[in-house]
């Protein structure tokens, strides 16, 4: 057996310490590459988040008014509820707040349809605060940029003969509309619920 001497027992612990170094350096490497991976993801995030701010400050509107002719649209249902229950006209009306309507209407009991008043059952707004003074609804009445036939700011419901304004015209239509976008004639952030048939079936624009 050939004899092992001190100076081959530290090369071999110089080999062992080499290796344990360069496995050292290798991990250290990986975790850098991986931190570099990382930050290139996060810059690239952060990046699509920041372009897509401005696209998104430009369509919210357009979702608000959804939301709101949304709410328009239940509201209009639980009044066809209450016309079928106590089975009297009702007729849902916006307030006038003179170069536009304003996102609050009551509704009142009436003898008929054409009658100029009724009783007044109850009153709702369509949103915040916030929403209240934002957003609007646009009439036919006054500067209508949209050129959109048939824009109401009121909606009648008999038991007997079903909706007034759709009895002679095939559908009428609710238009809300970014107050600020009203000086602007800006139309592709306006959303419109429609109401078509005397039973006033209820869609959207």
């Amino acid at each position: 057996m050939a004899p092992i001497h001190d100076s081959d027992l530290a090369e071999e612990r110089f080999k062992q310490l080499q290796w344990k170094y360069y496995e050292l350096w290798e991990d250290v490497e990986q975790r850098l590459r991986e931190r570099k991976k990382l930050f290139i993801l996060c810059a690239l995030v952060l990046f699509f988040i920041l372009l897509s701010v401005p696209i998104f400050q430009d369509r919210f509107p357009k979702w608000q008014t959804y939301q709101i002719t949304t709410k328009l649209a239940k509201s209009i249902n639980k009044l066809k509820r209450e016309v079928a229950t106590q089975h009297v006209p009702l007729r849902l009306k916006f307030y006038d707040y003179s170069s536009y309507h304003k996102l609050r209407f009551l509704v009142e009991k009436v003898t008929t349809c054409s009658a100029s008043h009724g009783e007044v059952l109850w009153q709702e707004e369509l949103g915040s605060d916030r929403a209240l003074r934002d957003y609007a609804l646009i009439t036919n009445e006054g500067d209508n940029f949209l050129e959109v036939p048939n824009l109401v700011n009121s909606f009648c419901y008999d038991p007997f003969s079903g909706s007034a304004q759709t009895q002679h015209e095939e559908s009428v239509g609710f238009a809300v509309v970014p107050v600020k976008d009203l000086s602007l004639k800006r139309s592709d952030r306006v959303s419109y619920l429609i109401l078509t048939g005397t039973s006033a079936e209820i869609s959207f624009e």
